[in-house]
């Protein structure tokens, strides 16, 4: 199984940064902050291409529609969002966190017997889950759900 370098942690990382409007960064500053912020997490640090790839799906529409613009006034251009208040947790799930998310709960179906197999049978759009409103017994009727909406902290 491939190691991961955690891209939603980096994702995190990054828009702390960006939102940061008593600070800008430059792409090398913006790189050696996000190495360090990994390394004290205890994770593997990126290179220039990753960090590339990273803002470019961030601001991508498969990504955040992040709003990261470049100032090349100054030198070097600095980074940062182009709108203040942004943030990529007020974003809804896009379909690729949803996927995985689906395949996590199937992942969790294997579990024979747990409330969490329940979850795997339900469909997920986006931001709708489906929450337990019955004893666990009954969690493998499919009127044991009600739809729900959550936010990811």
């Amino acid at each position: 199984m491939p190691l991961t370098k955690n891209p939603h942690l980096r994702y995190r990382l990054l828009d702390a940064m960006l939102r940061n409007t008593g600070r800008t960064y430059t792409f090398k500053e913006l790189l050696d902050s996000l190495n360090e912020s990994l390394v004290v997490r205890g994770q593997k640090t990126v290179s220039i291409r990753q960090l590339r790839a990273d803002l470019n799906y961030m601001r991508s529409e498969a990504g955040f529609s992040a709003p990261i613009e470049v100032k090349k006034g100054s030198n070097p251009p600095v980074y940062q969002y182009a709108v203040s208040k942004f943030q990529i947790g007020d974003n809804p799930m896009n379909p690729q966190e949803a996927a995985q998310l689906r395949d996590t709960l199937q992942m969790l179906e294997r579990f024979d017997g747990s409330t969490c197999a329940a979850f795997a049978v339900q469909p997920i759009l986006f931001a709708d889950i489906f929450v337990l409103n019955s004893t666990p017994k009954q969690a493998c009727t499919k009127s044991a759900w009600e739809p729900s909406r959550f936010v990811l902290l």
